[in-house]
């Protein structure tokens, strides 16, 4: 608890990664709107998800954050499940209630651009957290904070039915390595934050990212010292090749989780810098939900 509890002075940057609120409300739609992709993902909802995620643990875990004194809270997708134009205004609330845009990051996942019309109607709710210092919009989108250099990459785009993979794209990805390459020449702590996971054990085909091996090749070239992640619903850490060694890449469960699997409960995770002679310390504690006390409590704390 001392970890969690103590203030920003200590620190050059207090960091805190949430992550898929899919956010339902289908209610007052049109029933031609569930034609297609957004029937399936509603079916999906009713089979499966309902019985998982529930608001009220979101609203819990918005309160805690608020509580928390951070410089920076980052959402790595998915705010909505159906992207319906009732979810993102309730995602924007949340958004809001988390802090303005210089103090909210997000990028998005695969639902919020489920149907892509529609998730550009809505984009206005949210596009300014979104956005680059300065307001400018696309991605990657460039933030530096204290020590850090913030790269928030988009893998959202529309795809098939029975399909939630993404991808990066050439031109992102060529944006991406002049991003990095800068970033790193001036000595910032590169966090890259991405909702698809760069990896694939564990990813279901239909699910995962589809130019991965470019995104890879990127990060093993021109390096990065932490990836954040959405997507998997599942609090997590891999490692993948970087040019002077492996860069840890941390999943965080869905925010609205009610799960049983502990890894699946909802969760968010605190991150804290401090930048001494040159180098960077980064310190982790995943903060989960836990049933019997509806309470967060944190766990251990780790290095990065």
């Amino acid at each position: 608890m001392d970890f969690v509890n103590r203030g920003r002075g200590r620190f050059d940057l207090t960091l805190v990664h949430l992550s898929d609120f899919h956010f339902f409300e289908p209610r007052g739609a049109p029933i031609r709107s569930f034609v297609g992709k957004r029937g399936l993902s509603l079916l999906s909802w009713q089979l499966r998800r309902r019985r998982d995620h529930a608001p009220g643990i979101l609203e819990r875990l918005a309160r805690e954050i608020a509580a928390l004194e951070s410089d920076l809270r980052v959402v790595t997708g998915d705010l909505v499940q159906l992207a319906l134009p009732a979810e993102f205004r309730r995602a924007a609330e949340v958004l809001a209630a988390l802090g303005g845009p210089r103090e909210v990051f997000a990028v998005p996942g695969n639902h919020d651009a489920l149907v892509g019309a529609a998730a550009e109607a809505q984009a206005p709710l949210w596009n300014r957290y979104a956005a680059s210092d300065g307001g400018g919009p696309g991605f990657p989108a460039l933030r530096i904070c204290g020590p850090a250099a913030l790269i928030g990459v988009s893998t959202a785009h529309p795809t098939p039915p029975l399909s939630a993979a993404g991808s990066i794209g050439c031109d992102q990805a060529r944006r991406l390595d002049t991003l990095l390459a800068e970033t790193g020449r001036q000595g910032l702590y590169r966090i890259l934050l991405i909702h698809h996971p760069p990896f694939s054990r564990g990813v279901s085909p239909h699910k995962r990212l589809r130019d991965l091996p470019r995104l890879l090749a990127l990060i093993a070239r021109r390096g990065a010292e932490l990836v954040l992640h959405g997507h998997t619903h599942r609090t997590s850490c891999v490692r993948i090749p970087g040019p002077r060694g492996a860069v840890p890449v941390l999943g965080i469960a869905a925010a609205s989780c009610g799960s049983r699997d502990p890894a699946r409960r909802s969760a968010f995770r605190l991150l804290r810098l401090e930048a001494r002679r040159g180098e960077v310390r980064a310190v982790g504690c995943d903060i989960r939900y836990e049933p019997a006390c509806g309470a967060f409590r944190p766990q251990e704390t780790y290095p990065l």
